[in-house]
């Protein structure tokens, strides 16, 4: 894979949430992939090589969505190279206000977090791609009713 193979995981809300996104990073970690976890607020956050990101997002509460919004909108300025994967319950509840805030987004409604196990191997067949078309790429698969998924 010509991308650099590194995925940050930024993750709102619950501690199911937290647990989610730490099953998640495992599966990206046993494929080969660098994992970070580290907020992308932080100042001392890496934002170079990585190309791809996942927000798992709360919607518990106005501030929530909030929130998620601000994020998203941080993750993609912080790191303009990289795919956006955005699920958790926001995602669920506006996955198209999500998608229509930038082409490099990919939505994955929280029901279908699952399909998140067959993002690394997806994007080691794709190769090197932009962001914009990982993104699409990303959304074709995850729309797929037999997603990547291991069962």
């Amino acid at each position: 894979m010509a991308l650099d193979k590194t995925v940050h995981f930024e993750t709102l809300g619950c501690r199911l949430n937290q647990i989610e996104t730490e099953g998640a990073a495992e599966f990206f970690s046993d494929s080969g992939w660098l994992v970070q976890m580290k907020s992308a607020a932080a100042k001392d956050a890496e934002d170079n090589c990585v190309c791809l990101c996942v927000l798992n997002t709360c919607a518990v509460t106005g501030k929530a969505e909030q929130k998620a919004r601000r994020t998203i909108n941080l993750l993609l300025k912080k790191f303009p190279a990289a795919a956006l994967i955005v699920t958790g319950c926001y995602a669920e509840l506006s996955q198209s206000q999500i998608a229509a805030m930038d082409e490099r987004i990919a939505v994955l409604p929280g029901k279908a977090k699952s399909a998140l196990a067959g993002v690394p191997s997806f994007l080691q067949n794709l190769g090197a791609e932009g962001a914009a078309q990982t993104a699409a790429a990303l959304r074709e698969i995850l729309a797929s009713p037999k997603s990547a998924a291991p069962r």
